[in-house]
């Protein structure tokens, strides 16, 4: 075979090769930049222009994008704006609009109805319940801790409230320890479906151990918040169809057998001093255990930490609501806060199926709103998530789609809504907090870390307390009003004495 020597190739052949190779990826690349879901259909990846050039984003860019798009007129005026003063103005406003908690007509005087509840519960002895469900991103008591902890230091209260049996995550503020064989009955995601009768309590979790015999130990954990280890009471909330469990309650200064009867909803309330540890043994079939809710007898804040892992906020529906009623009678939650919707953002394919989400989640306010009409409820939007498209790190393409979704629908159910995903900064803002020096996400681009658990819980908290201080002028205001009023009358009073007076004299 001949060989061919390095002068039998011409520099104006290489040349042509190379011009040939790049005037082919040139094409490739236009053609990719014109057909967007080519890489898709073709299977092959291939960078688009786009994806080489990289044009700076303002930050104004950014929040813009990030906005409901029911302001897309407002976006459309503000662009038009040259002045760039005036266009931070505009923006600054809007950000303020959706950054702070949003209210439906006559939300915001419902939420002036709850502070000044709160503000009586410690006068009166009465506690004020909020149940916070949410996703995974709650589990551990992450956020709820923190907004409880200020809630508690603002209107009294003590206690951490509604705790399960077998926590997925371990919880900030009590230690739980148990025998091996209580197992967990979900009433939510595809295993709820096997259970006919659908009674799963509160926490939307059964438990129930296997045997004759089983245990658990409850005590404060130091790492907690002192205000939330703090209580005097355990309640146990159970359902049985016998009467022939014993249970035997150990604390450090007593021991003492009693026998759970037989109920649909069956409480139990042990009294205990602070720091006690209390310790449960069962003999007997078990029970359907529900929860164990540590409480102080002092009135005030006591906010439940529920996490339900995996869930989109759809649970409400697949539950018995003669049962869910009887429990929600119990327990007389003042307030609901709903923190859902990643879950449901990775399979969001079209606006279609936004909307599908939108309904599916309106049947689960409009049920707790007949179960529970005097509550008030929060729902706060999802946070920002990335994922790969094309090889690039992005927001998921339609988490826009699915917060605007549920912010039009609490609203149009007089529910309030907190946009999570503005606070944190709007569209690949996830991306930023993940590659911080001090991250504030984990490197799943979905989950906080606990420096961004505090992050978010401050923002939120910030909010809530701008409200209770709008709420504090505005009582404020309607005293010196009321006062106003009765000088009036006092006066008028005076007037009307005098003048029947000179009258007697004429």
């Amino acid at each position: 075979m001949p060989r061919i020597s390095n002068s039998e190739v011409s520099p104006v052949a290489v040349w042509l090769v190379f011009l040939g190779t790049g005037f082919l990826l040139f094409a490739l690349s236009i053609l990719y930049e014109l057909i967007p879901d080519l890489s898709q259909k073709t299977g092959i990846y291939f960078p688009r222009i786009s994806d080489l050039v990289t044009v700076p984003t303002s930050r104004e860019e950014v929040l813009l994008a990030s906005l409901p798009e029911q302001d897309s007129l407002t976006q459309a005026q503000l662009a038009q704006i040259q002045d760039s003063i005036r266009r931070r103005q505009i923006l600054d406003s809007l950000l303020t609009l959706y950054s702070r908690i949003q209210f439906p007509p006559g939300g915001k005087q419902r939420l002036f109805q709850f502070f000044q509840q709160a503000e009586q519960a410690r006068q009166t002895g009465r506690r004020i319940r909020i149940l916070h469900y949410g996703d995974s991103q709650i589990e551990g008591e992450r956020i709820t801790a923190q907004i409880r902890n200020q809630l508690q230091k603002l209107f009294g209260g003590r206690g951490v409230g509604l705790v399960p049996i077998v926590p997925l995550a371990p919880l900030l503020s009590v230690h739980i320890r148990h025998s091996h064989n209580w197992q967990r009955i979900p009433g939510y995601g595809p295993q709820a479906q096997t259970h006919q009768d659908k009674r799963f309590g509160p926490l939307f979790t059964a438990f129930v151990y296997e045997g004759d015999s089983a245990w658990l130990q409850i005590y404060p954990a130091r790492r907690g918040y002192w205000r939330a280890r703090t209580y005097t009471s355990a309640t146990l909330y159970y359902s049985l169809d016998h009467d022939s469990t014993t249970l035997t309650i150990q604390t450090p200064t007593n021991q003492q057998d009693t026998t759970l009867h037989q109920a649909r909803l069956g409480q139990l309330t042990i009294t205990l001093s602070p720091g006690d540890t209390l310790t449960l043994h069962f003999q007997g079939p078990s029970p359907r255990v529900y929860a164990l809710s540590l409480e102080h007898h002092q009135g005030g804040i006591l906010m439940d930490n529920i996490p339900l892992r995996g869930s989109s906020g759809l649970e409400w529906t697949k539950q018995d609501p003669s049962f869910l009623r009887i429990v929600y009678q119990e327990l007389n939650p003042t307030m609901f806060i709903l923190q859902f919707g990643g879950n449901i953002i990775p399979y969001i394919k079209d606006e279609r199926q936004c909307k599908n989400y939108a309904r599916w989640f309106s049947a689960q306010l409009k049920l707790i709103q007949r179960l529970v009409p005097n509550a008030l409820i929060l729902v706060i939007g999802p946070a920002d998530m990335a994922t790969r498209i094309q090889g690039k790190l992005q927001t998921y393409p339609y988490l826009e789609c699915v917060r605007d979704a549920l912010r039009t629908t609490a609203l149009q159910h007089n529910a309030l809504f907190w946009d999570m995903y503005i606070n944190m900064g709007g569209r690949n803002t996830i991306i930023h907090w993940v590659e911080r020096d001090t991250p504030l996400a984990a490197k799943d681009y979905v989950h906080f870390t606990i420096h961004g658990v505090r992050k978010i819980a401050n923002l939120l908290w910030e909010d809530l307390y701008y409200e209770y201080q709008q709420y504090r002028q505005w009582r404020q205001q309607q005293q010196q009003h009321q006062k106003a009023s009765t000088k009036t009358q006092q006066v008028d009073t005076l007037i009307r004495q005098y003048a029947q007076k000179t009258q007697g004299k004429g």
